[in-house]
């Protein structure tokens, strides 16, 4: 089952979960890009320094105090989750 912690920490409404440091004006800008045009709401996002980011790094044995990354986990609601790809930031 998913992590209690990434189900409740927000309302979800996408497949995918972009974490990103929310204090990078680039990682804020690509956001700000990426949300109006995922009109299928695919995307939902979370900062790496939120208790659900964390839950999320932690989750998948990653150091959830290295901010200077760019994640998006796959299906992040499902069993079949997936650290999909990480970016420096």
């Amino acid at each position: 089952m998913p992590d209690s912690a990434l189900q409740t920490s927000i309302s979800p409404r996408g497949e995918h979960l972009v974490l990103y440091d929310g204090v990078c004006a680039l990682c804020n800008r690509l956001n700000n890009f990426v949300l109006p045009r995922d009109n299928r709401g695919v995307f939902d996002f979370a900062s790496l320094q939120s208790a659900m980011g964390r839950s999320a790094l932690q989750r998948f044995g990653r150091n959830p105090d290295d901010l200077n990354t760019f994640y998006l986990v796959t299906n992040y609601r499902s069993e079949s989750s997936a650290l999909l790809s990480k970016a420096s930031a």
